[in-house]
């Protein structure tokens, strides 16, 4: 997401204590929100206009995943298994 607007972003409705990486040559940056298996978590931004994309991944023995869950300003709530 753009550098100026990570402040907005909000996990649960609470502000996230992450370190932000900008993106060389960009007026963007890039993150990464640890999360629990078995709870429901609702990503949103503060500002409507705000536009970011987050991506879901992880692993066990033998297997993984990754796919988008978002892409722009809606609220979304997943549910980690």
């Amino acid at each position: 997401m753009k550098t100026t607007e990570t402040s907005g972003l909000r996990l649960n409705g609470q502000s996230l204590s992450v370190v932000w990486t900008p993106i060389a040559g960009t007026d963007y940056s890039h993150s990464e929100i640890p999360v629990d298996n078995g709870r429901t978590y609702n990503l949103m931004h503060t500002d409507s206009e705000a536009r970011f994309l987050a991506l879901l991944y992880g692993s066990a023995d033998r297997e993984s995943f990754y796919f988008p869950i978002d892409v722009g300003n809606i609220n979304i709530n997943v549910s980690i298994s």
